[in-house]
């Protein structure tokens, strides 16, 4: 279903204006300048679910079926909005994690004081504000990938914590002194 918002550049599938419309497969939509035309996504086995034309991102989701299966950390290099989630979405989609959790974080996005608990999670009372108990991201993502957008923009002191977790495949939450195991595939 497609929706123009009152648009200024409007909405057109099939070159004709439309306010709303029931999207089918082969339906061209222009909204603005841009054209799109719109496919079926089959879940199979034959590739991952990203739709790509570029040779550059073709070369990108052969080497994803290289690397699914190897358990090793992945990092995933490319501007803002070149589809680093979707490659690690696919990534998880053709590992042996598939069906456990995905938990994706920008780590970019979380300020200095949330970084911490996002990741760790707390205990009730570890600071003020902490009326129960959370479980952090890494926590969350136990058995399956977590993938952190922005890595690199995470406080260099939290960065040495993530490594000593892919070290030791422990966390310890805020306000805890019991350490958790955990098993998951860093992005």
């Amino acid at each position: 279903m497609a929706r123009d918002l009152n648009s200024r550049n409007g909405t057109f599938v099939n070159g004709v204006r439309v306010h709303m419309a029931l999207l089918v497969e082969g339906t061209l939509l222009r909204i603005g300048r841009s054209e799109l035309q719109v496919t079926a996504r089959t879940d199979s086995d034959d590739g991952p679910s990203m739709v790509a034309e570029s040779s550059s991102m073709l070369e990108a989701l052969t080497e994803v079926r290289r690397v699914a299966s190897l358990p090793w950390p992945v990092l995933i290099v490319g501007e803002s909005g070149t589809g680093k989630e979707g490659l690690a979405l696919a990534l998880h989609e053709h590992s042996t994690r598939r069906g456990k959790p995905f938990v994706a974080i920008n780590a970019g996005g979380l300020t200095r004081e949330l970084v911490e608990s996002q990741l760790f999670g707390h205990e009730r009372g570890a600071f003020a504000g902490a009326d129960k108990s959370k479980i952090g991201s890494i926590e969350a993502a136990n058995g399956g990938v977590l993938f952190l957008d922005e890595i690199g923009d995470l406080p260099l002191d939290m960065q040495g914590n993530l490594l000593r977790v892919l070290q030791e495949r422990k966390i310890t939450r805020l306000g805890s002194t019991r350490a958790i195991p955990v098993d998951f595939r860093l992005v």
